[in-house]
């Protein structure tokens, strides 16, 4: 699959002074699949959003949406996890040094 995006998503846990960076390396379309899966679940996007931390079990299109797009990122995306200390001035360089360390120790 040739990567043509990076999508980018961080997790603060002051209370434990870490930060767990989630990269989704795609190709071309992926977002028009997302957009087509949180569709076919019935979530009106960009007026709702999913959100994975969501009760599955009082709004049945969540869980609908999650497997759909685990189904997406497991076929049509590569992905890495970066997991730090948290320092507010300095993530913006830790996430490009764990996104350039990524793609030269997988040769993407």
């Amino acid at each position: 699959m040739p990567i043509s995006q990076c999508f980018v998503d961080e997790s603060i846990y002051d209370d434990l002074g870490i930060v767990v960076t989630a990269f989704v390396f795609t190709g071309n379309k992926f977002e028009t699949r997302v957009a087509n899966a949180l569709a076919d679940a019935g979530i009106n996007s960009p007026h709702e959003e999913f959100k994975s931390s969501a009760r599955m079990d009082t709004d049945p299109r969540m869980p609908r949406a999650r497997d759909s797009l685990l189904d997406i990122a497991g076929s049509a995306a590569k992905i890495a996890v970066f997991v730090g200390p948290f320092s507010r001035p300095r993530l913006g360089r830790q996430v490009l040094q764990a996104a350039q360390s990524v793609l030269l120790r997988n040769e993407t």
